[in-house]
């Protein structure tokens, strides 16, 4: 699920997951005020936006059933910004590329890649093209719009 598009009661339970699995410091809230503050940017003009979720991540259940029901009618509010597309990546769909990891591209210039343990930047100029690369693949996969709302909707009736 896109940071971006987190709901904080989510954020919070993603991270205080991860925190307890590796067994860190505790900033978990510290963590969720500053992953809120980011999404400003989702209202500020001039911006646009893509984010590609995978219908699994859509299913995962982060923090339980209020939780999730919380997060999709989130991502639902979202897509009805001007400055956002979402789109879902189905199950069915033939895959030719997987992310193997979230990352975040940057005017086709720098990508952000979010591992397990760090966050690595990637500016060089091979490196960046796999990355809009994979993100093309996974855009022609995916559905926009009124199908991608069906998938949330879909996702929401398991959680209630």
């Amino acid at each position: 699920m896109p940071g971006q598009l987190q709901t904080a009661e989510y954020a919070h339970a993603l991270l205080t997951a991860i925190t307890e699995h590796h067994e860190t410091r505790n900033d978990v809230d510290e963590a969720v005020a500053a992953r809120m503050d980011r999404q400003r940017i989702l209202q500020e003009p001039g911006h646009r936006f893509v984010f590609i979720v995978e219908e699994a991540a859509l299913r995962y259940c982060v923090g339980g059933a209020d939780v999730m029901t919380g997060q999709l009618e989130h991502l639902r509010s979202a897509m009805s910004l001007p400055s956002v597309a979402l789109l879902v990546v189905p199950f069915t769909v033939p895959r030719r590329q997987w992310a193997l990891e979230n990352f975040t591209i940057y005017d086709g210039a720098h990508v952000r890649v979010e591992l397990l343990s760090a966050q690595v930047n990637i500016t060089a100029p091979r490196e960046v093209a796999w990355y809009v690369k994979a993100f093309r693949t996974l855009v022609e996969s995916a559905v926009t719009g009124a199908k991608a709302r069906q998938f949330m909707a879909t996702a929401a009736d398991t959680f209630t």
